[in-house]
């Protein structure tokens, strides 16, 4: 649909306000007011927007220039022409300098001349109300997202105080070392894991997975660290928010979610397009874009498997075997088959495609805990790959009824360091 504009022309001569008024029919987009007294303009202006304003500069009065830089103080936005018989260069050139009017026609004017001058005006107008308009959107952009930073902060603030300590680490590490990003992933993970216990959990997982996928994926530089930090906060998306139903569009736009808060966020945007995409689909089935193959990025399809592979486990309770089965399943479908392989591989050398899972009161020294254990306050009490000891198991039996409750714990039966020395063995709390 054709934009419409509105143009006043202001003249003491009524034969020249007709000669305007025939002259702009030739305009079909141009509606055309015409009066000979510029207080009768200045109450049009206030009643509706105008995007362009002729005026005669030697008028009864007041001047035609004395007039337009009344109009630019209170509608900068309007186009503003002089147009006279009878003008003063000197004055109407300073007026064009200060911004005051767009251009000034000398009487008579040539039809062909002034209709190009006229259409040029209406387009320099158009540009100068996009470029406020987009201005205020950036704007109000800016303020919803300082808005939203400040609730955020307003949060941050009411938790406890090993939140706030944890923040001041974050942040004096972050102007310390630039090549620290895994210790302020596992700070900024922290505050994850503070807000919701789980996702911090499986954030934490999957960034251990990545981190030994790495070598079999042969990835380098910059990639290994964009992996890593989309790892730990590829559940960003989803802090804050229960799946009760109650969000069903958050809850499903997650990744977008995340992404948006990485990008614009804290600035990565690399990092942010990995997280986008993990819930691509390999056959271009997923979302959010539809992506299939190699279009997306190798780091959303290597985070896509384990962290699916992880929720399997800890979330769904499927055992190893189980949600190693469903990847081979549902490759080339759902995954892409090469980090499918890889991930086998990488299980396989591990040992865990042989780990079984058992009741907390059925480990035995020479076990090793594929597994965390959790007291009910979501206290790490016991890592994943801590072999068992009888030291250990005492300790499990004094907090028995602190300790979360699970149908099982996956361990492998004997572990090959078991008749080491104790002093040797991984200690609850080491990393």
């Amino acid at each position: 649909m054709e934009e419409r504009f509105t143009i006043i022309a202001v003249d003491d001569e009524e034969n020249i306000l007709k000669a305007l008024k025939r002259l702009f029919r030739n305009l079909s987009m141009v509606e055309c007011i015409t009066t000979t007294d510029p207080y009768e303009a200045e109450e049009i202006l206030k009643k509706q927007p105008i995007d362009l304003i002729i005026c005669d500069e030697r008028m009864p009065k007041v001047s035609g220039h004395a007039f337009l830089a009344f109009v630019k103080e209170r509608y900068p936005f309007t186009v503003r022409i002089i147009i006279t018989g009878y003008s003063d260069p000197e004055v109407l050139t300073s007026a064009i300098n200060r911004g005051e009017v767009y251009r000034f026609i000398q009487k008579p004017w040539d039809d062909e001349e002034l209709l190009v001058i006229v259409r040029r005006a209406l387009e320099h107008g158009k540009l100068l109300r996009d470029h406020n308009r987009l201005e205020e959107e950036l704007k109000k952009k800016n303020h919803e997202l300082e808005q939203m930073n400040n609730k955020l902060e307003a949060l941050v603030q009411r938790r406890t105080s090993e939140l706030q300590k944890t923040l001041e680490l974050l942040k004096d590490s972050r102007d310390r070392a630039v090549g620290g990003f895994r210790k302020s992933a596992n700070l900024l993970s922290s505050m994850i894991h503070l807000f919701q216990r789980d996702i911090g959990n499986h954030a934490r997982r999957v960034a251990l997975l990545c981190e030994q996928m790495i070598p079999l994926m042969k990835l380098q530089g910059e990639d290994v660290r964009n992996l890593m930090m989309a790892a730990y906060f590829h559940e960003i998306g989803k802090v804050g928010r229960q799946d009760t139903g109650d969000e069903p569009v958050a809850q499903e736009h997650y990744a977008e979610i995340g992404e948006n808060l990485i990008s614009q966020g804290m600035g990565m945007k690399d990092i942010g397009t990995i997280i986008r995409h993990h819930r691509e689909h390999f056959d271009g089935s997923g979302r959010p874009d539809g992506l299939a193959g190699e279009a997306i990025p190798l780091s959303s399809r290597i985070l896509k498997v384990l962290a699916e592979y992880d929720w399997m486990i800890h979330r769904d309770g499927k055992s190893v075997q189980d949600a190693l089965a469903f990847l081979l399943q549902h490759s080339e479908q759902l995954y892409d088959p090469l980090v499918v392989t890889r991930f086998h591989q990488l299980l396989r050398e591990s040992g865990e495609t042989n780990s079984s899972s058992v009741p907390l009161k059925d480990l035995k020294p020479g076990m090793e805990l594929m597994s965390d254990i959790f007291l009910k306050d979501g206290v790490l009490f016991l890592p994943g790959k801590t072999v068992i000891t009888a030291e250990i198991l005492e300790r499990i039996d004094r907090f028995r009824d602190l300790i979360e409750e699970r149908k099982g714990y996956y361990i492998r039966p004997e572990h090959e360091g078991s008749d080491t020395d104790a002093g040797e063995q991984k200690k609850p709390g080491n990393n």
